[in-house]
């Protein structure tokens, strides 16, 4: 069973105002220790080591380091993360992870826009994202970013629905694997 799948075109974005304290900056040589702290819960990388992060992170073919965005606090400890990492013509938002102490704070929204104001800086034709059903409230804030789930293998209608129905949602914009938009009901009157 894949993960589910979102794409969002290559309009505009604005990223959103941070709460007071907080600001928005790429990777710096040494981040690797906040970024494993970030994502250890979330993504369960565990214990990476530095060169874990370097092999498996900044070795990535198109991974540029200032792709690796980090939402700060005003200490500058690394709340979260997100990447824009560039495949060929298209953007990867990869990576997303909050650390638990900031969550509920409102920085992923802001966090992700970021990732991918600067893919859309690089010029990719389409950006996109995997993640995990449980993920519910990453992929709420990835549908605020107009981010459409993918509907490319037989299960994603039922899985998509699912979610649909964790978010509290009647409906949503789809993608088939044609490209072809659709809509997702998970709630019919």
């Amino acid at each position: 069973m894949g993960q589910l799948r979102m794409v969002r075109d290559t309009s505009p974005i604005n990223i959103p105002t941070l709460p007071e304290g907080f600001s928005i900056r790429p990777y710096h040589d040494g981040d690797w220790k906040g970024w494993v702290e970030a994502c250890a819960e979330g993504l369960n990388t565990g214990s990476w080591s530095e060169q874990d992060f370097h092999d498996k992170m900044l070795a990535m073919e198109g991974l540029e380091p200032e792709g690796i965005i980090f939402v700060v606090d005003s200490n500058g400890r690394i709340a979260g993360t997100a990447t824009g990492w560039l495949k060929p013509e298209h953007g990867y938002v990869h990576m997303v992870g909050m650390h638990t102490d900031y969550r509920g704070k409102g920085l992923a929204k802001a966090l992700n826009a970021a990732a991918v104001h600067y893919l859309l800086e690089k010029g990719c034709s389409e950006i996109y994202l995997d993640t995990d059903d449980f993920r519910v409230p990453a992929i709420k804030v990835y549908l605020a970013l107009d981010f459409l789930p993918v509907l490319y293998e037989e299960d994603m209608v039922g899985r998509w629905l699912e979610v649909l129905k964790m978010l509290g949602r009647k409906e949503c914009a789809a993608l088939t694997k044609d490209g072809e938009k659709t809509l997702l009901i998970s709630v019919k009157d």
